[in-house]
């Protein structure tokens, strides 16, 4: 009886087993399946520990990503809380990426939107890079060894315009870290703020060496017309009327203007390139420049004023002199050129920026 008596418990037990232990398993698995429909995080964690403890092997892995997706979440919504973007957004994107749902889809694109611009900021450096011309300096070179008559202005306009270009690009970058704020949230984000500032500075003296050059040389030139003409005029209406004195230097103007006209038409192609964001648009230094050439090279209708206005034009030039004077080329550190060994420097930044990268999709 007692063979018999085990016997048949083990037949209970074994009906058990078969009967009830699929049930189980298909109920968890449709449960698991259900909150698949929802993305709900606790729904998707609650089902994956029943069916962790019925299928390990299969389930334990994700139950362990679940779980710690719900950590980061917890993490995140309480830094979106505080209105501190950044962490919310490390947060939810490791829990999103880890173990996707939609509670952290919502807590990355609420706290990851804020840090857009920051994506901004680096597309248009990226922008600006390609309008660095590698090799600068020894085209600067040749530029300050040559005479003006021998220059390529063509190649000077080109030079220029593209520097004229990645300057813009990357003041428009620190533009956006400036009206982002996020420079005073996010300590890698000031770094990188001053890094742009410092790249500026020295990228704008890289775009105005050969505008600076131009305007030395064309100004020496105009200074030594202007005392020429000066000196004759006083001369000639110390000893005639101011009607004859003028058509006595008739030929002297003709001859400086014919002398000019080379520097002249470089003055017109700079401010032109300077001012590339608009065609046919002059920078704003030419109109002043073109008012003092016209008063040197221009008798006007009352010559007896000429020598006034022309000495006044003198201490304008000898200002201009002064102000764009130049030496041998600036020396351009290779970083100029790559931007890899900026970015290297920035690790957080980079590794901020690929996020945001990965994540544009959903941010936009």
């Amino acid at each position: 009886m007692g063979v018999n008596y085990r016997i048949a418990v083990l037949s209970l037990l074994l009906f058990y087993v078969v009967s009830c232990a699929p049930s189980d398993y298909s109920q968890a698995l449709s449960a698991y399946q259900e909150a698949q429909k929802t993305q709900k995080l606790s729904s998707l964690t609650l089902a994956l520990k029943k069916l962790a403890q019925l299928s390990p092997e299969t389930y334990q892995e994700q139950l362990v990503l679940a779980e710690n997706s719900q950590e980061k979440l917890a993490t995140a919504e309480r830094a979106l809380a505080n209105d501190d973007y950044h962490t919310a957004y490390l947060a939810s994107h490791e829990a999103y990426r880890s173990f996707p749902s939609a509670d952290s889809k919502q807590v990355l694109i609420q706290s990851g939107r804020p840090l857009l611009t920051l994506l901004k900021a680096q597309e248009s450096i990226d922008r600006s890079y390609q309008y660095r011309q590698l090799s600068l300096r020894p085209i600067f070179e040749r530029f300050y060894q040559s005479k003006v008559v021998d220059w390529d202005l063509i190649q000077g306009n080109e030079l220029v315009n593209k520097l004229n270009h990645s300057v813009i690009e990357l003041r428009r970058a620190f533009e956006y870290i400036q009206e982002s704020a996020l420079q005073h949230e996010i300590p890698a984000v000031m770094l990188w703020e001053k890094e742009i500032s410092k790249q500026l500075t020295e990228l704008q003296q890289v775009r105005d060496y050969f505008p600076n050059l131009a305007r030395y040389r064309s100004a020496k030139v105009l200074l030594s017309l202007a005392k020429s003409l000066a000196d004759e005029s006083i001369e000639l209406l110390s000893l005639v009327r101011p009607s004859m004195a003028k058509g006595a230097t008739k030929r002297s103007f003709l001859q400086a203007k014919d002398e000019y006209a080379l520097y002249q038409q470089l003055m017109e192609n700079i401010s032109l390139a300077e001012k590339s964001s608009r065609k046919d648009i002059h920078a704003r230094w030419y109109t002043d420049w073109e008012k003092t050439v016209l008063e040197v090279l221009e008798a006007g209708d009352n010559f007896a004023n000429y020598p006034t206005i022309v000495n006044e034009s003198i201490s304008i030039i000898e200002q201009i002199i002064h102000d764009n004077y130049v030496e041998s080329p600036p020396m351009i550190k290779d970083e100029f050129y790559d931007k890899a060994q900026v970015t290297e420097q920035l690790p957080s930044v980079n590794a901020l920026l690929a996020k945001l990268k990965r994540d544009k999709a959903l941010l936009i």
